[in-house]
């Protein structure tokens, strides 16, 4: 059977990749690893590039854009093809494997060709970040909310901490709702890279479209 590794490498820093990532990609007979352009390195890449030296490296075109199901198919039908039966492959990707990471996509998708998947969890953008603004994810007897670009008015009733991940073009509108619903927030551009940035101003959040940003809020009082 053929193993087919989801393996998180996390945030951003190398030095946050569990030992059971690096394990996994130094075992695995090949590493696949996703690229928004063919000639331009992923972020995750970058990250686990110091264990991929002398490894028998796959490159995967994944660009930024909408979901796209075909993409998947394909992508998980050269997974199956470069592995043999007895092979495992290691397909890294930022973050965790399992919290908004296209690898999902493609988990299931080899799946439905009978490939075997392994998960390797990593450490998320949103622990990350409530690490470096030291603000607690969720605490005894709270609620929390992990959202995708927007957020609903109606769960933010009802939690006290809220992680929007590349809110981007929605800023504005996010940051009208926290604030109406009595959030304090802080923005996070690049969380645990070198260059990281922290800022509360509501202009300038507004105006960044970096897609490795994260907005992170706590209910005052």
């Amino acid at each position: 059977m053929k193993t087919l590794y989801g393996v998180g490498v996390g945030p951003g820093d190398p030095d946050l990749l569990t030992l059971k990532a690096i394990k996994v990609i130094r075992s695995a007979d090949y590493v696949f690893v996703p690229r928004p352009k063919p000639d331009k390195q992923g972020m995750a890449e970058a990250i686990a590039a110091e264990y991929l030296q002398g490894k028998r490296v796959i490159t995967l075109h994944f660009p930024m854009g909408p979901d796209n199901v075909d993409l998947y198919k394909r992508t998980a039908e050269t997974l199956d093809r470069t592995l043999k039966d007895g092979e495992s492959g290691a397909f890294i990707t930022i973050g965790d494997p399992m919290t908004y990471s296209t690898f999902t996509y493609v988990m299931f998708e080899a799946q439905n060709l009978d490939m075997q998947c392994v998960l390797v969890p990593g450490i998320s953008t949103c622990n990350a970040t409530a690490a470096a603004l030291q603000m607690p994810v969720t605490i005894k007897g709270e609620s929390f909310y992990l959202a995708d670009g927007s957020v609903d008015e109606e769960v933010l009733r009802r939690v006290q901490s809220v992680c929007v991940l590349k809110p981007r073009k929605q800023s504005a509108e996010t940051l009208e709702k926290l604030e109406k619903y009595g959030f304090e927030y802080r923005y996070i551009k690049r969380c645990s890279f070198p260059d990281q940035e922290i800022w509360c101003d509501r202009r300038a959040i507004e105006e960044d479209r970096d897609y490795m940003s994260a907005l992170f809020s706590r209910k005052r009082g």
